[in-house]
This record gives C-alpha cells, structure tokens and sequence, in this order.
C-alpha cells in the first residue's frame, strides 16, 4: 500500500525545502527516522518515506502513558504496523504526572527523541506536520507575541544540533491525509485528547479554525501556507543582516552600545538575541523590549535576567556581569509526617499532623492563613507518606492554586519579585512522586487543593532563616 499511496501524493508534491536533503539522504545512506505516534499523519510520512527510501528509515514512537491503556495500545499498534512494512522500530517510554500540560509533554518528548538520535547516530528525523498545522501553530504563536521565526513554524527544514528535522508534507492538509489512507484503508489511532477542550491548541483546532475557513473566500489553508513561507524567506534574510551587525557590534565578551544604535529597531532585538544565546543565557522578549527602550534613551542601567544573570548597559558597551555562585542552594533532603526537616540555611519546614476539613475552614474565616508561611493540601490526593525538599532547577513547573496552566518556577519567583539570594535557597516541597505540593510564599498546588471532597487535610510550615 506504500507504493500506491505514494502514486497518490508522490515526491514532487512535498515541500520543496525538503527535497534537496530527502534526495541527499537517499544517495548517502544517511540514517533517517521517522517519529510515528500512530496517529494519521505520522502513519501516512511513515508509509511515504518508506516506500521513497525503500525500507531503510527508522520509526521512533514515544510511549508518554499519560492516557493509560491506550497509551500503550498505541505503542503496540506502531510497533505491529513497523513489523508489517520490515521497518525498524524504537518504542521509547516517558513517565509522566497525568497533569502535565502540553508544552511540558512536547519538551519531554524532544528530550528522549534526542537522546535516542544521537545513540543511533542518525542525522535526519521526519515528522508528519501538515496544512492545518501551520494555521494552528500561527494564530496560538499570534495570541503569544511571537516574532517571525516564531511565526513561520513549522519549519520544512530546522536545524538542532547534528540533526535535521524534516517535515516534507506540510504541503497536504488534515482532510487530504485521512481521505488518502481511507481510499486504501489504512488503519491508524485516534488520540481522543485531541478532543479535550483542555488544551489551547485543541480549542483552536475544533472552535476557532472551521469558524476561520468558512469566512473566509478562498482556500484558507494555501493562503497560509504561502504566508508560512514568505516570513520564513524575510526572516532567513533577516538573519543574514543581523549575524553581520553582530560581528561589527561584538567588542571581546561585551557589545557596542554606539554600534548597536546604528542598527534598525529589529536587527538590534536580533543582535541581542544572538549575545544571549551565545552565552547560554536564558532571556524573554520582555527582557529584550526593556534593555532596547534604555538603549534608546541612553540610560545606564542594570537588567536583572532571572537566575543570578544581570546585563549591564554603560556609557559605550553592554556586559554581562558573571553569576556569583550562591552556596545556599541545596539537594533534596527527605522527610515525613509529623517532623521537622533543617535545611543548610537554618530554615525548616515541618508537616503537622492531620486536620479536619472544620478546622481549616475555620481558620481560613479567621484570616489565619499566611501562604507566605503554611499550606494546607489534602491529605487524600497526596498518596504519599514522605516528602523531599529541595531548591528550585530550570526544568521544575508549578501549577499555583487557582491558576489555569503551570508555568517555569523560576519564572514564577522573577514574577513574584523575590530576591535573587532567596530564589536560590527557598525550598520546593515535592511528594513521593516528584510533584510539587508547595513552595513558600505561594499559594499550595492547584493539584492538591482543599475541596468539599477533603476529609482529612495537612499543614505544612515553612520558617525562614533567621539570617
């Protein structure tokens, strides 16, 4: 079925970015992998790149388990349809909390779809990004602020490291696909979370697109397309410019504020950018925005980036100010109910015994509730009986109670304005299973909030150093 399959959407309709590396792959006996989630369109690249590259690709299915039994049908199903067509096959297997949001899922699954591409040693890896994919990824980037390299992903070509991604079929859309692999009866899985309204892209994919497509006179999703590719060729020479300004704007370790000037507004956030990145320095558009409006009005200024990072802007140059290394931070130390853990920094946090639901609505109406300083969690959804206290890493998230999503604990802390020699000492208090139930100073887990279904609830309690 590879073969007619392929009669119906063959080589010269995939994206045109994509040809010349496909075409090199195939002539150099390139190692190339496909990733298959079983879904349609990871099944229909899969059956188009095996029947191009005559059976040599290699399929990657990531197994995440967050949907249970049909986490692992999924597997199962991939690894079948690989053995059906003698296609070599990786099942990889993440855990994950079942409330992992979508950024943190995709983060995971880049993560060990990486690892595994560098034991094999393969450079290309083909995902089945379509049509639909584009106008779904613009307008959530859109609502975002992304800039033009945001904008026109999906890339056909993208580049990370020694490997090359490839998404050939951006070029059909969802429909094309599906009516291709029904007309020869090809099976695939269906995701049922495609359908929760919980996601954002999900939202925009069942509400926000069909309603954007009928007002539309003319074929949406080409318009798109077209559109997808003309900023990704602005934005490539973009690039081109701002890799030049950043060569002449590079003095040593610093920048030149006087050369910097000279550049438009949008070459200079590109130069600034490019600094940041070099220097493994994490930054946000924000960041960025502030430190060109002070470039402009020619005020000296420190910027703090988060993370014991600061940028400072003089007279004539913009420098990083090397990190001081802060000793408070500390590894995870374990403990369990009704005790008292000592940290490094002569701070201590205790979990008390359990409390009804009575009483800590009673406090609550006493206004005896200091988030800064305790937290009250059901003791029924913690399915714990120890707990670990550590510092804070890049990849920890927290999802506070009462907000939709979670977000980056060290964003969280930045947004609080906590001192830096705080962020770096303040404990996070996690269960058994590495979920995070509390950080001092904000309010506990959405996860493991008190409801009327509590029947019994803890109190956690957080004393600062003294020093």
């Amino acid at each position: 079925k590879a073969e007619t399959l392929y009669s119906l959407y063959p080589f010269e309709n995939w994206h045109h970015r994509t040809k010349e590396e496909l075409s090199s792959a195939r002539q150099e006996n390139h190692q190339v992998v496909v990733s298959c989630s079983g879904g349609a369109d990871s099944i229909f690249s899969l059956l188009l790149i095996h029947h191009y590259l005559n059976g040599s690709q290699h399929c990657i299915h990531v197994n995440h388990g967050v949907r249970g039994e049909n986490s692992e049908k999924d597997a199962s199903f991939v690894k079948e349809f690989c053995d059906k067509i003698n296609c070599e096959s990786s099942i990889l297997s993440l855990q994950i909390p079942v409330d992992s949001n979508e950024g943190f899922l995709r983060d995971k699954r880049k993560q060990i779809i990486r690892l595994e591409l560098e034991r094999m040693g393969a450079k290309y890896l083909v995902q089945g990004h379509q049509k639909d994919d584009i106008a779904e990824s613009f307008l959530w980037r859109l609502s975002r602020g992304s800039s033009p390299s945001g904008l026109c992903s999906p890339k056909p070509v993208q580049k990370h490291g020694n490997t090359i991604f490839l998404r050939p079929f951006l070029t059909a859309s969802r429909a094309e696909i599906r009516n291709c692999l029904k007309q020869l009866a090809i099976p695939w899985r269906e995701d049922e979370t495609n359908n929760s309204p919980r996601y954002l892209r999900n939202r925009i994919r069942a509400q926000v697109l069909p309603q954007w497509k009928s007002c539309i006179d003319r074929e949406l999703l080409r318009g798109v397309e077209s559109s997808r590719d003309l900023i990704e060729e602005q934005n490539d020479a973009m690039q081109v410019w701002i890799l030049d300004s950043y060569n002449h704007c590079v003095k040593g370790k610093d920048l030149s504020i006087k050369e910097l000037q000279k550049q438009p507004l949008a070459v200079q956030r590109g130069v600034l950018s490019e600094w940041f990145s070099s220097s493994n320095i994490h930054f946000t558009l924000q960041n960025l925005s502030e430190i060109i409006k002070n470039i402009q009005t020619k005020d000296k200024k420190k910027f703090n980036l988060g993370d014991n990072t600061r940028v400072e802007l003089g007279s004539n140059l913009l420098k990083i100010l090397v990190p001081v290394k802060d000793s408070r931070a500390f590894v995870a130390n374990s403990f369990t109910y009704d005790s008292v853990l000592f940290l490094p920094d002569q701070s201590s946090i205790a979990v008390g015994k359990h409390f009804t639901q009575t009483d800590f609505e009673s406090l609550k109406k006493q206004k005896k509730v200091d988030p800064r300083f305790e937290a009250w969690i059901c003791f029924e959804k913690i399915k714990s009986r120890s707990f670990v206290a550590r510092t804070k890493n890049e990849e920890d998230r927290y999802q506070k109670l009462g907000s939709k999503g979670s977000k980056k604990v060290a964003k969280l802390m930045i947004d609080q304005k906590i001192p830096i020699h705080i962020r770096n000492s303040l404990p996070l208090i996690f269960n058994h299973l590495g979920e995070i139930l509390w950080i001092p100073g904000f309010p506990p887990s959405e996860k493991f909030k008190v409801d009327h279904h509590s029947t019994k609830v803890i109190r956690l309690t957080y004393s600062p150093s003294p020093t």
